[in-house]
Parts: structure tokens; sequence; C-alpha cells
């Protein structure tokens, strides 16, 4: 609900035609969804089949997206269009969006080839990040892209609603320093917290000198009478992949 899409001539046409007009999502019923035009746009009539892109997030996207109006950029609009086509029972779910400020992510162009920045002021306090890869402008290659980054930003959005996850972990974060207590496994120096938790407001900010790497460490306390098992995932915003850390 609240998703609106913008309505082309046809998938020829995208981008190069004035827009045909705007839909909004009105009611979800099984296998059908009502759209109805939105106040101040003006209503039309469908002699051929559209193309329709969404550009507006509905309350429960994954993945928004910005996309400049430009042709240079025709084929992430192309691989939009393939990827929703096979998504409708997919979690995974990217929409289109004109404002910038709302946007997880954004297309750019990068000698000739397609590349992409996050926006996401949770993964960059400065709200725009350079992935350091690109890919050719075609349908095929910016399909893959789409894919990965619907993905990563799905589990990154997933909260778990359970009160007693909500309320009765903490996890913390210290700079570590060796102790004099030896482990009787390794023969090693045991490894114990300096300081402050490192996490305030809910961020990690340190200065990273490349002469001076203090290893870190995670403190996860339960306080439920639960027993819970952690697995951790490192989310990688350079390729925006996720992998089993813990």
């Amino acid at each position: 609900m609240g998703a609106e899409f913008t309505v082309y001539q046809d998938e020829q046409h995208l981008l190069l035609d004035p827009i045909v007009g705007v839909l909004a999502v009105h009611s979800i019923r099984p296998f059908e969804t009502i759209m109805r035009v939105p106040q101040g746009c003006h209503a039309f009539t469908l002699k051929n089949p559209a193309v329709a892109i969404q550009t507006k997030a509905g309350r429960d996207q994954a993945l928004k997206l910005h996309v400049p109006l430009e042709e240079r950029y025709l084929s992430v609009f192309q691989a939009f269009l393939s990827y929703m086509q096979g998504t409708d029972f997919d979690p995974c779910k990217i929409a289109l969006v004109q404002d910038r400020s709302a946007a997880n992510l954004e297309a750019v162009t990068r000698a000739n080839k397609i590349s992409f920045n996050i926006l996401d002021t949770r993964i960059d306090v400065r709200g725009q990040l350079a992935i350091p890869h690109t890919v050719d402008a075609n349908v095929e290659s910016v399909l893959r892209v789409l894919e990965v980054a619907a993905h990563y930003f799905y589990h990154l959005n997933r909260t778990h609603t359970n009160p007693v996850i909500q309320k009765n972990i903490k996890v913390e974060m210290f700079t570590l320093v060796k102790s004099r207590t030896i482990d009787d496994l390794t023969g090693l120096a045991i490894d114990v917290p300096l300081g402050d938790d490192l996490i305030v407001g809910n961020k990690i900010s340190r200065n990273v000198c490349d002469h001076i790497n203090p290893p870190y460490g995670f403190s996860i306390k339960n306080t439920s009478e639960r027993h819970l098992f952690v697995n951790c995932f490192y989310f990688d915003n350079t390729d925006l992949s996720i992998s089993k850390y813990w």
C-alpha cells in the first residue's frame, strides 16, 4: 500500500516520451491490485498495453532506488522491469523513488559504465558512499547488481519484533588489550576489554590509522530467562554481500 507507478507508452519509449500518467495502489486482493489516479494527477485512458514503473515506495518495500531520468540509465530501468517481473512472491522488493533523499541506493555512471552509491545513513553518516565497482551498461549486468542489492537491504531492514529480543539483548563493543591471564588451551594471553562501550547512540566512531590497529571485541548480553543462541553476519558495503561471521 502507498506505492505509486508512472505509466509509459511502452518499453521501447521508456524515458523518451512524456509519461502517460500516474497510478497509486488503492487496495490489494488475492491475485489482483486495484489502482487509482492519485489526487492532483490527470486521468487517462489506455488504448493499448503500457509499461508502469514504480516511482514511489510502498510501506513494505525493501530497497528504495533512485535513478536519474536520463537515457544513459535506460539499462537500469530495463533491468528493474526485468527484476520486478519475477518477484511476485519474493520479499526482496525494489521501488524506484524520485526523491533522492528517500533512497537507500542511487545509480551513477563512471566512464560509460554503471555503478552505485549508497545513500543510507545507517551505513555511512555522510549519506553517500561510492561502491568501488562498475558493470557494463546492459540489462544482464545491472540485473545481477539489483538482485544482490535487494537481498542486502531486505536483510538489513529486518527487525525482530519479539519483545524478548527487543528489550533483553544488549550489544557492546570494546577495545581489547592483553591480560596476564593465560588461556589453558592456546597458551596465549587472554584479551580483555579496555575502557567504555564504543557504541554510542547505536553508532561506532573510530579514528583509523595505518600503524595503529588495536583488536576489538563485542559483548552480547542476554538478560531474559530464555536460552538464546547467536548468529552474526557481516554486511559488506563494498560489494553488498552478506557472509556468516559467527
